[in-house]
């Protein structure tokens, strides 16, 4: 069910079909082929994307739920914008992972989570500094206490360079964590 395409209008297969075929960005489509600008007037450069093979892919973005403009398929023959399946695979899901629910739902549970491969890298890091501060007692133990992972891990957020993530990325460390005693 996750590896359907949507139906695309016949606009929209036209500029996925020259954007892919030409390796074109929207912009380019829009000097080369001028009939094909889309009739809204919020539609940036940015608004439609090909996905190519040969390049890293685009960040997923749960935006995707909405018309998947800015992920189309690299295949210029098949005019369309990736699967569920396909934005699964780029942010590193297991092709046996089950995304559940609507096809929107699928969409938006995918361009929400972290990259499992990210999540596991960062976790790794995480464990190495833990294990680093605990080995060389950079902590006074009265003014903190440990917990086992699993019991905190419900709202508690960390921000790396900006970005948001669960804690329970780090569920893999099977260790107990260090939290100040005012949190």
């Amino acid at each position: 069910m996750d590896h359907v395409a949507r139906t695309h209008n016949e606009s929209d297969r036209k500029r996925y079909r020259e954007m892919s075929e030409n390796n074109w960005t929207f912009q380019q489509l829009l000097e080369k082929n001028p009939s094909l600008n889309h009739s809204k007037q919020r539609v940036f450069n940015n608004s439609y994307v090909v996905q190519f093979a040969n390049k890293p892919a685009r960040t997923i973005i749960a935006h995707l739920y909405k018309d998947g403009n800015q992920f189309i398929h690299p295949d210029f023959r098949q005019e369309r914008t990736i699967t569920p399946r396909e934005a699964a695979r780029l942010q590193s899901f297991p092709d046996n992972f089950v995304f559940e629910g609507s096809r929107t739902q699928q969409y938006k549970q995918i361009g929400n989570a972290v990259p499992p491969l990210m999540a596991n890298a960062i976790a790794k890091k995480m464990k190495e500094i833990l294990e680093f501060v605990n080995k060389h007692n950079f902590l006074k133990m009265g003014d903190f206490k440990f917990s086992p992972l699993m019991e905190i891990c419900s709202g508690i957020s960390l921000d790396i360079f900006g970005v948001c993530l669960d804690i329970s990325i780090c569920a893999c460390l099977n260790m107990p964590i260090c939290l100040d005693a005012n949190s």
